[in-house]
Order: structure tokens, then sequence, then C-alpha cells
């Protein structure tokens, strides 16, 4: 496709709205570069070319722009300008001639109903009565399956006749393709699964292709405790560098709460005198719930005068500083992995759940109070405790052992 420069914003404006860009989905695409003379001629015509992807035909089309300026520099300018834009679109997912999908509303439950319908439904029946992250679960889910189908050419597939083969494909496509862990392999087969099952149970289909695929082998106690040295050695970094990651570890540490879903929402009016409430938004069970504050952390909160912030600020802001703004999943995360590969530790088992998992072995082999580590932890069972505690090697009646008679 040949465009001028007089067409590009009316285009790019329509281009957008067709398919209202916030189709969250990875589609294969080109990215946009700029194509010139070897002579920076301004008398030859400049091209931002890019490939993007056509959802009717499933493949690429390529698209070509027309860089204007009056000079080399304006040019330049331009195209960099929009080569930006377009690269940002592309990544979101943006295609073209997209394939109109029916709303939940407008679906017939039938035997014959597409897939993508089949997905539609099912997914908007569970995110109904979930709390945002749950709901999120799903959704990602279901696009990485609707994935699958479009790369494969699989969009117009009804419900009753994808087959067992399909489902092997699509299990392989999560290993193979996308190179995901075993654990992610187990998830998204997982929510296929659930998806035919809902429609066996209706009796709209006999079978579900998923039945006889099994999961991979996971991995259990992946997050390694942080042993003394490595904690000294850790401290030592940060405490120089960015002070911030040090108190955000220190707090998952003291506190047992999960670094992104918790640690990383809790807010100012959260921390009381003894305790710091986890909202039933935030909670893995869903139950709002009380953990205690020990006298290493109160150190921590009033040497960063924590309690003198707004409450409506969270915790952890940028820089581990209290602020309006809620950082991304992503940011302790990178802060906290090039402390590791500082230290040698990436790719070994050592990440930032790992302080949680060194707080727990510390809090029982101090107390030997199996009952308080369960409070701590939100379990709701001890026996929850006692196996977390044995996969991560703290036996509950470890140094018992010791009072073993010798013959």
């Amino acid at each position: 496709m040949f465009l001028k420069w007089q067409n590009v914003a009316s285009w790019w404006q329509n281009y957008a709205a067709l398919q209202n860009i916030v189709v969250k989905m990875s589609f294969p695409y080109k990215a946009a570069y700029l194509s010139k003379p070897n002579d920076n001629s301004l008398e030859k015509k400049w091209f931002i070319t890019f490939w993007v992807w056509n959802e009717t035909k499933g493949e690429l089309e390529r698209k070509r722009i027309i860089a204007i300026g009056d000079s080399v520099e304006e040019r330049e300018k331009f195209a960099n300008s929009l080569i930006s834009e377009i690269n940002a679109k592309l990544e979101k997912g943006i295609v073209v001639a997209p394939v109109k999908r029916a709303t939940v509303l407008e679906i017939e439950l039938k035997p014959n109903m597409l897939l993508t319908d089949a997905l539609l439904f099912f997914t908007t029946l569970k995110t109904a009565t979930l709390k945002k992250k749950s709901s999120t679960t799903y959704s990602d889910n279901s696009k990485n399956f609707e994935e699958f189908l479009t790369k494969k050419g699989l969009l117009g597939i009804k419900l009753n006749e994808y087959t067992a083969a399909q489902a092997s494909e699509y299990t392989d496509y999560i290993i193979l393709e996308k190179k995901l862990s075993n654990k992610s392999h187990n998830k998204l087969k997982g929510f296929a699964s659930s998806v035919f099952n809902e429609f066996v149970r209706r009796k709209l289909i006999q079978e579900n292709p998923f039945s006889n695929i099994t999961g991979l082998i996971v991995t259990q106690g992946g997050h390694r405790v942080f042993t003394p040295a490595q904690i000294a050695e850790f401290k030592n970094i940060v405490q120089q560098h960015q002070p911030g990651m040090w108190f955000f570890a220190a707090f998952i540490y003291y506190t047992f709460m999960r670094p992104h879903q918790e640690a990383r929402q809790i807010k100012v009016g959260d921390i009381g005198d003894r305790t710091i409430r986890v909202q039933e938004t935030i909670a893995k069970t869903s139950v709002i719930r009380h953990v205690y504050i020990p006298p290493g952390l109160e150190a921590l909160l009033q040497q960063h005068e924590i309690r003198s912030y707004p409450s409506h600020f969270y915790l952890f802001s940028y820089n581990a500083v209290p602020g309006a703004q809620l950082v991304s999943e992503g940011y302790w995360y990178k802060k906290h992995k090039k402390v590791l590969i500082q230290m040698g530790l990436f790719n070994k088992g050592y990440d930032l759940y790992g302080w949680k998992h060194t707080g727990v072995c510390a809090l029982y082999r101090a107390t030997k109070d199996i009952k308080l580590v369960q409070e701590q932890c939100g379990h709701k069972d001890i026996k929850q405790t006692v196996d977390y505690l044995r996969d991560l090697g703290v036996l509950f009646y470890e140094g018992q052992i010791n009072k073993f008679p010798t013959i």
C-alpha cells in the first residue's frame, strides 16, 4: 500500500479507529523503518515501511508512507516521530481488516458456534464474579488461545470441529514457539480444557479435545532462600546505590507479602500501630488480613517517616518513596534483577519472592511457633503452613532429631 502524505493523517485516524487499537493480542508484524536514498537526496522519495497483520487474510500486509520535509533534518524528524507511533501501535496488537467479533449477548450457544465466540462467552461468564486480578488472568489466557488460532489460520473454526490433534498443536505451540515454562503450559492448557468442559457440561459437544493431554512436571520450591552472607551482600550493594530497594525487600521479608500483588499496592493508610492491613482486593484469599509489624520493620517505617505521608499514597511508589502513583508490576522486579546479576545469582532460583521465603524460615527457626508463622502468612490451616515450610527445607520438628538416642 502506497500513501501520499496528504492522505496520511486521515488514513491513520481511520486505520486506528477501524479496529479500535486496544486489541491487546500478540500479532505478527515487522517494525517500521525509514528507507531513504544513500545520498539523502530530497528530489527522491523517502519511505517509512512496515508490515501489519491482515486478520481477515491471516497474513502480513506491507504498508508504505512517504516521509516529507523540506530538509534532511525535517524528513528525519518526521520519520522518527511516525515510526515510534507506528511501532507502538504494532506492539499493542493493531491489525488491518479485523475479523468482526460478536458481543457476548449476540452469541447463540450451539455445537457449531465459532470457537472464538465460545471463548468470549466462557471468559465473560467466569470473569463476571471474579476480582480484577483473576479476571485479568482469564482474559490473558483467552487472548493466548485466540492468538494461536489467528496464527494458525483457525479463526473460523467451529466449536465442534476443534480436534485433539489441534489441541496438541496448541500445547506444542506454548512450549516450542512461545517458549513458555512448564507452569505456563499447564495453566494455558488447563484454561483451554476448562472452556471445552463447560460446553461438554452443557451437552453441546461430546468430548473435550484436551482431555488426554497431561500436565508437565513443575519443579516445586523454585524461589530459593537467601543465605545470611547473601543478605549482607545485597544490603551493602543496594544501600549504596538504591536504598529504596532494600526497604522493599525488607518489607517482604518481615510481612511475608507477595511482592507484586500485595506489597506493591499497600498504602500508607494500611499501616497501623502494630499491624498492616492487606485489603481483600489485593489479598490472595480475597479476605482482609492483618500482618504483624516486627521491631525491624517498625524501625524502617520510622526511619522513612512513613506515617507522616497522606493515607492514600502508595507506600512503595517510585524509589520506595510514598506517592500517589502505583508503579508497574515489573518496576521492582527489574531493579531487583540488576542486583541479582551483579551478585551472580540471576537465573539461579533467586528472585523477589525469595525474600518472603527467607523471612518465613527465619521466623520459624527463631521462634519454633508454627501458629505465628501461619498467621503472618495468612494460611487458612496449619497443614498448609507445615507443607510450605517443608517445601522450603524447614521441617516442623527441626532440631528434635538431635534427641535421637545413640546406640
